[in-house]
């Protein structure tokens, strides 16, 4: 197996995302990001719905077109 690495350019503080599973089309806002103790890139994220749900996310599956979509 080899090493993830961590891009700290991949995904940056302020990067909205949209679920692409969401039929509400919530927008999710990264607030910051970090090597989660297993050494992988994770991002807390914030819902910029009016409930501001948070969640954490591994970097790769928020990358993953098949998971998430970027938005301006």
């Amino acid at each position: 197996m080899s090493a993830i690495t961590f891009d700290p350019q991949s995904v940056r503080v302020g990067d909205r995302f949209q679920k692409t599973s969401d039929p509400l089309g919530r927008a999710w806002e990264v607030l910051h990001t970090f090597l989660a103790p297993n050494g992988l890139p994770h991002a807390h994220l914030v819902s910029q719905g009016r409930y501001g749900a948070h969640k954490t996310i591994g970097v790769p599956a928020l990358l993953d077109r098949k998971f998430f979509e970027p938005l301006p």
